[in-house]
C-alpha cells in the first residue's frame, strides 16, 4: 500500500512499502525529481532526517541514505549542525534509470546442481559435453552415458 505524506506545501512523497524498489531509493528519486522540477529551489532547507523519518513512518537510516546519495551527486549540501540544504549550483542531471527487480535465482537440487531433477537439462549437458570432446578415439559407450564400470568388467 502506498503511503502519501506531505511536509507543508514543500514536498509530497508517494512511497510503496510493498514494492520491489527499496524505500531509500524511492525517496531519493522523488527528492531528486522535486529538485530538478524546481518544486524545491536551491538554498531551501529540507526537513531534518529525524523529522522526515517520523513524518513518513520510515527509519532514520532510510532518510539518511537518500540524503547522502543526493549529497554525493551534488544535489544537497549537508551542513553539520545547520541542516540539509538544496545545493546552489545544481549538477547537470541525467535521467535515472528505473531498475527492474532482479531475476529469481535458479532452484538448486539436493545435490547442489541446478536442474539435476530435469532429464532434458541433463541430456542437453551430456550432449554439449560430448560435442566438446570430439576426439577420434572417443568411446561411444561413454558418450551415451553407459555404465563405465559394467563395460570395464566385461572387457577383462
Amino acid at each position: 500500500m502506498a503511503r502519501k505524506s506531505g511536509i507543508g506545501t514543500l514536498l509530497t512523497f508517494d512511497l510503496e512499502r510493498a514494492g520491489p524498489t527499496p524505500l531509500f531509493q524511492q525517496l531519493y528519486r522523488q527528492l531528486r525529481q522535486a529538485v530538478l522540477e524546481g518544486r524545491v529551489r536551491p538554498g531551501v532547507r529540507l526537513p531534518a532526517t529525524r523529522f522526515l523519518a517520523r513524518e513518513l513512518g520510515l527509519s532514520r537510516n532510510t532518510v539518511l541514505t537518500a540524503y547522502e546519495q543526493l549529497a554525493s551527486e551534488g544535489f544537497l549540501e549537508l551542513r553539520h549542525r545547520s541542516g540539509v540544504f538544496v545545493a546552489e549550483d545544481l549538477p547537470i542531471a541525467e535521467p535515472v534509470a528505473v531498475a527492474s527487480p532482479p531475476a529469481p535465482a535458479p532452484r538448486i537440487g539436493k545435490r547442489g546442481d541446478a536442474g539435476a531433477h530435469n532429464p532434458k537439462l541433463r541430456l542437453g549437458l551430456r550432449r554439449r559435453h560430448a560435442e566438446d570432446n570430439d576426439d577420434a578415439d572417443h568411446d561411444s559407450r561413454l558418450r551415451d552415458g553407459g555404465n563405465l564400470l559394467r563395460h570395464a568388467r566385461r572387457d577383462r
